[in-house]
């Protein structure tokens, strides 16, 4: 965003306009904590000085009559002080007397500084000002009415001979300079001196104050003159109280106040070559709508120098306190001097006003700094780990974009998946994640709320509009809907939709179909794993024992028997059946594949069973036992539907291959959380046997196909793992979401997603989730403050780039770059009805043939023809 400029004529005393004037500025949006890794010995604050430092030395050229402000604007709430608000401001000035020279000058200056902040301070975020934001900014409140006051380096006017101050030490002493012999006087400007500290005490200050304050600092770069330098050096000259004095500062004196004057020339002689160096003017200004207590304003005078006789970065042994660094004065203007002092809060300017003890030509003198002493006051805030009072504070460590991930944005063709943008150093990029690298899957982890629906559904639209399949398992139903909305018309051929909750036409899907006789076992193993995670998931690991190996081997053989015939497979509501009935085992026998096991099953023990017997002792029978594992999933019309179809009218397998859009939609809310969980290990124990039927096709030939899965955990069983491992051979490429890492119940998946998922995103995370399991992943550049503190929408992503990894770095979520149409949503549910749904009373019908009772077999013995 291009900064606004501010532009007026600034007129002379005569009312004529004597130079064309141009203002712009940036607004902090937030600033960081100090980023300092654990052990180590570093001074926070000395760091942060010297930056402070380094970014006021670039500030210094005197050629574009250039004047720097920052501004803190403070808006104190009587009844919270957590809810009151600090506004800082960084402006800029440049005056010509040709206007054409700001239209040149001026935008390069504004981004040169904007260059420079962001890369001294590159943590720091600021925006820049808008036409409407500078305005509000600029003058928060009446200026022509305001009170208004400035703290300035105090001076001294001390005694040759005597090396004794003046003999007041009152604040603005108004004593005139004429009333002294200066032969006999020398002029002390004290240095400010930095507090070694953050800004929190000064900023709760402005925030306890009850009345909205500003406090400013001007800073214009300028050159010692001539003349001020002459002067200084009599200033030193007349430190020379004895013209034999040769010794040296170590060296015994003839007296006190011989040393004395030594100590005073070394000073005014450090001040002179720190100012020949590159000086500043400088202005600190405080002004409120109301009266400003003097109380404050000594104790804004106390948090920005260090007090007279109290350097301890600059003390030396033995000499006066006067003498030694720090000191200020507190000097509020005459109704005369006013308007001046107010111009020079708006305008930027620096006016003297105010009576001085100092010579003509040292007048400026009290004024100039060098990047030392205003590195104490034009500060640019930086936060401890308690945060700064009134500002948005970031516990988090912004982190760059690299090399290899930003060259990605070069290659537009590639098919590489856009994720969200890197801002840093005040640049916006790109981030993408290559079509290669994508195969090695992706796992996203955060807390609700924290943006993965956000960036799944960017992920998934970029996806979808590269005309790529996908497949999307929603547990909750919300992206499901608003990924409908936003389906490409030239698509809408492609989407197929499994919702339960559409009963008129519902879908079909058999776990128990398969093209292949050796693919039964498979299908029977993923059905005992997926009744295993439903006992684990509402009994615990012990419900495994409660239920024991018989439970499991019934299961087992009666799978083997109603998928018996390919022809016509069982369905799982046929499956129930045979707990309810007590001859509808007979609707398979004889099996059409003969399976000795299955025979001698048959024959020993299910012929011999009634699962329907009532048992003397508690009353039930072993038909309740074993229906009980399954009512809660067929009790439900609208899985009965689902479930209950002879085929499956979904075929995973040529979704993947054909590069299709499956939409599923478990909705948690409307068919209890149970049913959703059982209709998702399902839909993935389908998707996994279709992944592993692809290995009998070429590699060349196989369609690359992503597959979404938010809140996996619910729906992940033992076979979970070989997808992670294997899924990458057979073309499919996995985006995981789910809010805790704790959430995954099975450590094997654990230790297989940090084992096989090539890209790791984590939003905001519980302390548990950031120490055991993300920090380690991130080590060194993320830690766990780090992990528990990112905003909403913001996220660390480690991945790689041609298999390769590159260091962790920080993006933010984006919205869709898609127009939604209100009309798709009904168009596509239309079209998915017509090709892979099926009238209601159709599906009830065949349901009700299903669950018939076999006719009454003619042969006493049925198993005579066979051999058992």
């Amino acid at each position: 965003m291009k900064p606004f400029i501010y532009t007026y004529p600034k007129m002379d005393s005569q009312g004529n306009q004597s130079v064309q004037v141009a203002i712009s500025g940036l607004q902090l949006q937030a600033c960081p904590i100090q980023n300092l890794k654990e052990n180590s010995n570093a001074n926070p604050i000395l760091q942060y000085l010297n930056n402070q430092m380094d970014f006021i030395n670039s500030l210094h050229n005197v050629k574009n009559n250039l004047v720097y402000a920052i501004r803190y604007y403070s808006q104190p709430n009587l009844k919270s002080i957590s809810q009151g608000k600090i506004e800082v401001t960084l402006y800029m000035k440049m005056q010509d007397t040709i206007e054409k020279n700001l239209q040149v000058y001026f935008p390069n200056a504004i981004t040169e500084l904007t260059t420079l902040i962001n890369s001294i301070f590159p943590n720091h975020i600021w925006q820049p000002l808008d036409e409407k934001s500078f305005h509000h900014l600029w003058e928060p409140f009446p200026f022509t009415d305001c009170y208004i006051a400035e703290i300035r380096r105090r001076e001294d006017v001390i005694q040759r001979r005597t090396m004794q101050p003046r003999p007041s030490l009152k604040r603005e002493n108004k004593s005139s300079k004429k009333s002294r012999n200066q032969k006999e006087t020398i002029y002390f400007v004290h240095n400010f001196i930095p507090q070694k500290t953050d800004l929190n005490r000064l900023l709760r200050l402005f925030l306890l104050h009850e009345h909205p304050l500003i406090f400013q600092v001007n800073l214009k770069p300028v050159r010692l003159e001539d003349d001020e330098e002459k002067a200084f050096q009599q200033e030193i000259a007349k430190c020379q109280i004895y013209p034999s004095q040769t010794r040296t500062f170590t060296e015994p004196f003839h007296n006190l106040h011989q040393r004395h004057a030594m100590v005073l020339a070394e000073l005014l002689l450090n001040q002179l070559m720190r100012l020949q160096d590159a000086p500043f003017l400088m202005n600190i200004m405080i002004a409120s709508p109301y009266p400003l207590p003097s109380t404050l304003l000594e104790a804004i005078g106390g948090e920005i120098t260090e007090p007279v006789g109290l350097s301890h970065s600059w003390e030396i042994p033995s000499v006066p306190l006067f003498l030694q660094m720090g000191g200020y004065d507190v000097v509020t203007p005459s109704i005369d001097e006013q308007e001046i002092a107010k111009n020079n809060l708006k305008d930027l300017d620096f006016q003297p006003w105010g009576t001085t003890l100092a010579p003509q030509s040292l007048q400026r003198i009290r004024y100039m700094v060098d990047a030392l002493e205003a590195s104490g006051v034009f500060r640019i805030p930086i936060a401890g780990r308690e945060g700064l009072p009134g500002l948005h504070v970031i516990y988090y460590n912004p982190r760059p974009l690299p090399k290899e991930i930003a060259q990605l944005s070069n290659e537009p063709d590639t098919g590489h998946l856009l994720l969200g943008e890197n801002d840093y150093l005040g640049r916006t990029e790109k981030v993408f994640c290559s079509q290669k690298d994508r195969l090695h899957h992706i796992y996203i982890v955060g807390q609700t709320g924290t943006g993965k629906t956000t960036l799944l559904k960017t992920m998934i639209l970029s996806d979808i509009y590269q005309g790529k399949g996908v497949g999307v398992i929603d547990p909750h139903g919300d992206l499901f809907d608003e990924l409908l909305h936003y389906i490409p018309k030239e698509r809408v051929d492609d989407v197929v939709i499994f919702d339960p909750n559409d009963m008129e036409y519902p879908v079909g899907l058999n776990l128990l179909e398969y093209k292949k006789p050796e693919e039964r076992f498979t299908i029977i193993r993923e059905f005992k794993s997926i009744i295993k995670r439903l006992i684990i998931d509402e009994y615990g690991l012990k419900g495994l024992e409660m239920v024991g190996p018989i439970f499991f081997q019934h299961i087992q053989m009666n799978l083997l028997l109603v998928t018996s015939n390919p022809a016509d497979p069982g369905t799982l509501l046929e499956f129930s059946q045979i707990f309810n009935e007590r001859n509808f085992w007979k609707k398979w026998f004889p099996p059409v594949l003969k399976d000795p096991r299955l025979l001698y099953w048959i024959k020993n023990t299910l012929s011999a069973t009634d699962y329907t017997r009532i048992s003397n002792t508690d009353g039930l029978s072993i038909s309740d036992y074993f229906r009980s594992k399954f009512e809660d999933f067929l009790f439900d019309p609208r899985l009965r539907r689902i479930f209950g179809q002879k085929h499956s009218t979904i075929n995973f397998r040529q979704i993947m291959d054909e590069g299709k859009i499956l939409l599923v939609n478990l909705a948690k809310g409307e068919i209890s959380e149970a049913n959703s969980i059982f209709m998702g290990l399902i839909i993935m124990s389908l998707i996994l046997s279709a992944a592993m039927s692809r290995a009998n096709m070429p590699e060349h030939k196989r369609r690359t196909f992503f597959l979404y899965v938010d809140e996996f955990q619910s729906i992940a069983t033992d076979s979970f793992t070989i997808l992670l491992s294997e899924a990458r051979k057979f073309g499919i490429s996995l985006v995981l979401a789910n809010q805790f890492i704790s959430q995954i119940q099975d450590n094997r998946i654990t230790q297989s997603i940090f084992g096989n998922v090539g890209t790791l995103i984590t939003f905001r995370v519980s302390e548990q989730d950031a120490r055991n399991f993300l920090a380690p992943q991130f080590f060194p550049n993320v830690d766990v403050m780090d992990l528990i503190s990112l905003p909403n929408w913001h996220a660390y992503i480690k991945t790689k780039v041609d298999g390769k990894a590159v260091s962790p770095f920080l993006f933010h979520t984006i919205l869709p770059l898609y127009n939604a149409d209100p009309q798709m949503p009904q168009i596509v549910r239309a079209h998915s009805r017509r090709k892979y749904g099926r009238p209601a009373n159709e599906v009830d019908k065949e349901i009700k043939e299903s669950l018939k009772l076999p006719e009454k077999e003619k042969e006493d013995d049925p198993f005579k023809e066979f051999d058992f």
